[in-house]
């Protein structure tokens, strides 16, 4: 699903070119550059710079687009909040957007549409349209006024728009009275400690499930493994239910085990997810098992790892595996964010080791990644990369590059030097005052003959370009490492 398909169209242009200012804020971008990427005449773009203009004007703000010889255009004060807001405007004011809210709230004919918001029938038919191929990813359609489909991916589809377009800055639905007083119990129920953004998506979530839960939708229950220990969960959350909805024993099975799937899955709380799930857990225990396998498999094919080392990575990441399988079979929002291919080069180059697990698994594991809902092999891998790194030491899994410092100013100011590499400690660099046999690198202000290794000599102080020599040839031992190390299985 591609979520710009909410905006009108002109509004999506303009948010194009908004884009294209926002990525080099300081700087003129030229026109022709915006017109060959969207495919528009200079003409119409010149018109939408206008329009944008005013839409800033509107709301509130005192600066516009600078246009410089007809040719460039920028807007030094956009930021990423101003951004935010004006996507936010943009959203709310599309006709597509006024008829999904409206068929989360009741049913709504093209007919009553075409009515309260002034447009034609044929207009309304239209919007109708666009929006059944935008819902159709999440295997929905509309009939007779009504959004049919599986009830979880309404819901789903429902807080990806919030997640994506509000994130704070409006609430999503009107009925605050109630949400704010579920939230209330909720909070207090299970002793959170929320962020803000926790907060913010909670009631978000809480927000649907009441809209929903008031038109009489609910999320179906499923069969219960583990009978009393969901029991023991659930006892006093029943009690929280029946006081704000009117449900059947069904209804509120259905609903609290909606509730606990995503406090789970958002990291609210810690639960044995196989307690309250029967067949969906298999998906998760499955991917679990496969991904620790493909670590494991690269550990032990690395010269310095052995079987506890293996052991303890599988101690420590186990749980948060579980969590991403089962957020990913579950309660998984297709993402917008972190969808970008550009920076895998640069993980690719500081955790060879950790890229070469994810694509492993991705690769042999897609059969099954593909079919679930908003899978994003780019969003998954970001998911993993970022887990790996933050639990694992790259030193458990990897050689560590062995770099001499030596400056002829002294001690004092190598350890400096020293302090300032060893920032780059994800790289796994193991610093050393004395050149010995194993050194991979030489930093020094004196030009040595005859080394067996690389060196680098900086000028006092090093200049940015001696920092990017550095990290240059740091990639380049470990890429000679790992080659060293395929060589040797």
């Amino acid at each position: 699903m591609d979520i710009t398909d909410f905006f009108e169209k002109k509004d999506k242009y303009k948010l194009y070119i908004l884009m294209f200012l926002e990525s080099d804020a300081k700087g003129f971008f030229p026109i022709d550059t915006i017109c060959r990427n969207l495919d528009l005449s200079k003409f119409v773009v010149d018109n939408m710079i206008q329009e944008i203009n005013a839409d800033l004007l509107h709301l509130g703000y005192s600066f516009t687009i600078e246009e410089e010889n007809g040719k460039f255009i920028r807007c030094t004060k956009l930021t990423e909040l101003i951004f935010s807001h004006i996507r936010l405007y943009y959203i709310k004011k599309s006709k597509t957007f006024q008829f999904f809210r409206e068929l989360m709230i009741s049913d709504m004919t093209i007919y009553e549409f075409s009515e309260k918001y002034f447009v034609s029938e044929s207009k309304a038919y239209s919007i109708q349209k666009e929006l059944s191929l935008i819902i159709k990813e999440y295997q929905l359609t509309i009939n007779s006024g009504s959004l049919v489909g599986k009830e979880k991916n309404i819901r789903i589809l429902y807080f990806e728009i919030f997640y994506h377009f509000f994130k704070g800055l409006d609430f999503f639905l009107a009925d605050e009275t109630t949400t704010d007083r579920l939230y209330e119990k909720v909070v207090n129920h299970f002793q959170l400690h929320c962020s803000m953004t926790q907060k913010i998506k909670l009631k978000a979530f809480l927000s649907i499930l009441t809209s929903r839960i008031q038109r009489e939708n609910y999320v179906p229950a499923i069969k219960v493994k583990k009978k009393s220990e969901w029991a023991n969960f659930t006892t006093a959350l029943k009690t929280i239910y029946t006081t704000i909805f009117s449900l059947s024993d069904a209804q509120l099975e259905g609903e609290l085990q909606y509730l606990y799937t995503f406090l789970y899955s958002e990291q609210y709380i810690e639960i044995d997810y196989t307690s309250f799930m029967n067949t969906d857990y298999k998906v998760t225990t499955h991917l679990t098992k496969k991904f620790l396998f493909y670590l494991d498999k690269t550990i032990h094919d690395t010269p310095n790892s052995s079987a506890a080392v293996s052991q303890k990575v599988k101690a420590k990441l186990k749980p948060e595996l579980a969590r991403i399988h089962f957020k990913l079979s579950n309660f998984n929002i297709v993402q917008n964010s972190f969808t970008s291919k550009e920076q895998i080069d640069y993980f690719t180059e500081v955790y060879p080791e950790y890229v070469t697990v994810i694509t492993n698994f991705l690769d042999k594991e897609e059969p099954i990644l593909s079919k679930l809902l908003g899978y994003n092999r780019t969003a998954l891998f970001y998911d993993y990369i970022f887990m790996l790194a933050t639990i694992i030491p790259i030193g458990e899994i990897s050689q560590p590059i062995k770099v001499c410092i030596d400056f002829s100013r002294g001690a004092t100011y190598s350890n400096y030097i020293a302090n300032n590499v060893l920032i780059f400690e994800s790289i796994n660099i193991m610093i050393q005052t004395v050149l010995d046999q194993t050194t991979d690198l030489f930093i020094s202000d004196f030009a040595i003959n005859d080394l067996a290794c690389p060196q680098i000599i900086w000028k006092n102080p090093p200049t940015i370009r001696d920092w990017i020599n550095f990290g240059n040839e740091v990639v380049q031992i470990r890429e000679k490492h790992i080659n060293e190390e395929k060589q040797t299985e």
